[in-house]
């Protein structure tokens, strides 16, 4: 997957990964680099072999799909980064 990045005006791709608290990875997607970060949360969840009890991620991660597919992970519990 390669993609144009009109903002930094090259080809590129982009990883996307879930790791633990000792920084290993748990699960990584591979997307292009115009493609927008939340594309690729599903990837992501689906590569895990348990439920996040915590999930730390940037603004682009911070969508109502995606809030929602968490806290149905986790029977209902939903925690937000302040």
């Amino acid at each position: 997957m390669i993609g144009y990045d009109g903002f930094k005006h090259r080809k590129g791709s982009k990883i996307h990964a879930c790791v633990d608290e000792g920084s290993m990875p748990l699960s990584i997607a591979l997307g292009a680099g115009n493609g927008h970060d939340s594309k690729r949360i599903d990837e992501l969840l689906e590569g895990l072999k348990e439920a996040p009890k915590e999930l730390y991620a940037d603004s682009a991660y911070d969508t109502e799909a995606i809030r929602y597919r968490l806290s149905s992970m986790n029977g209902g519990k939903h925690t937000r980064e302040p």
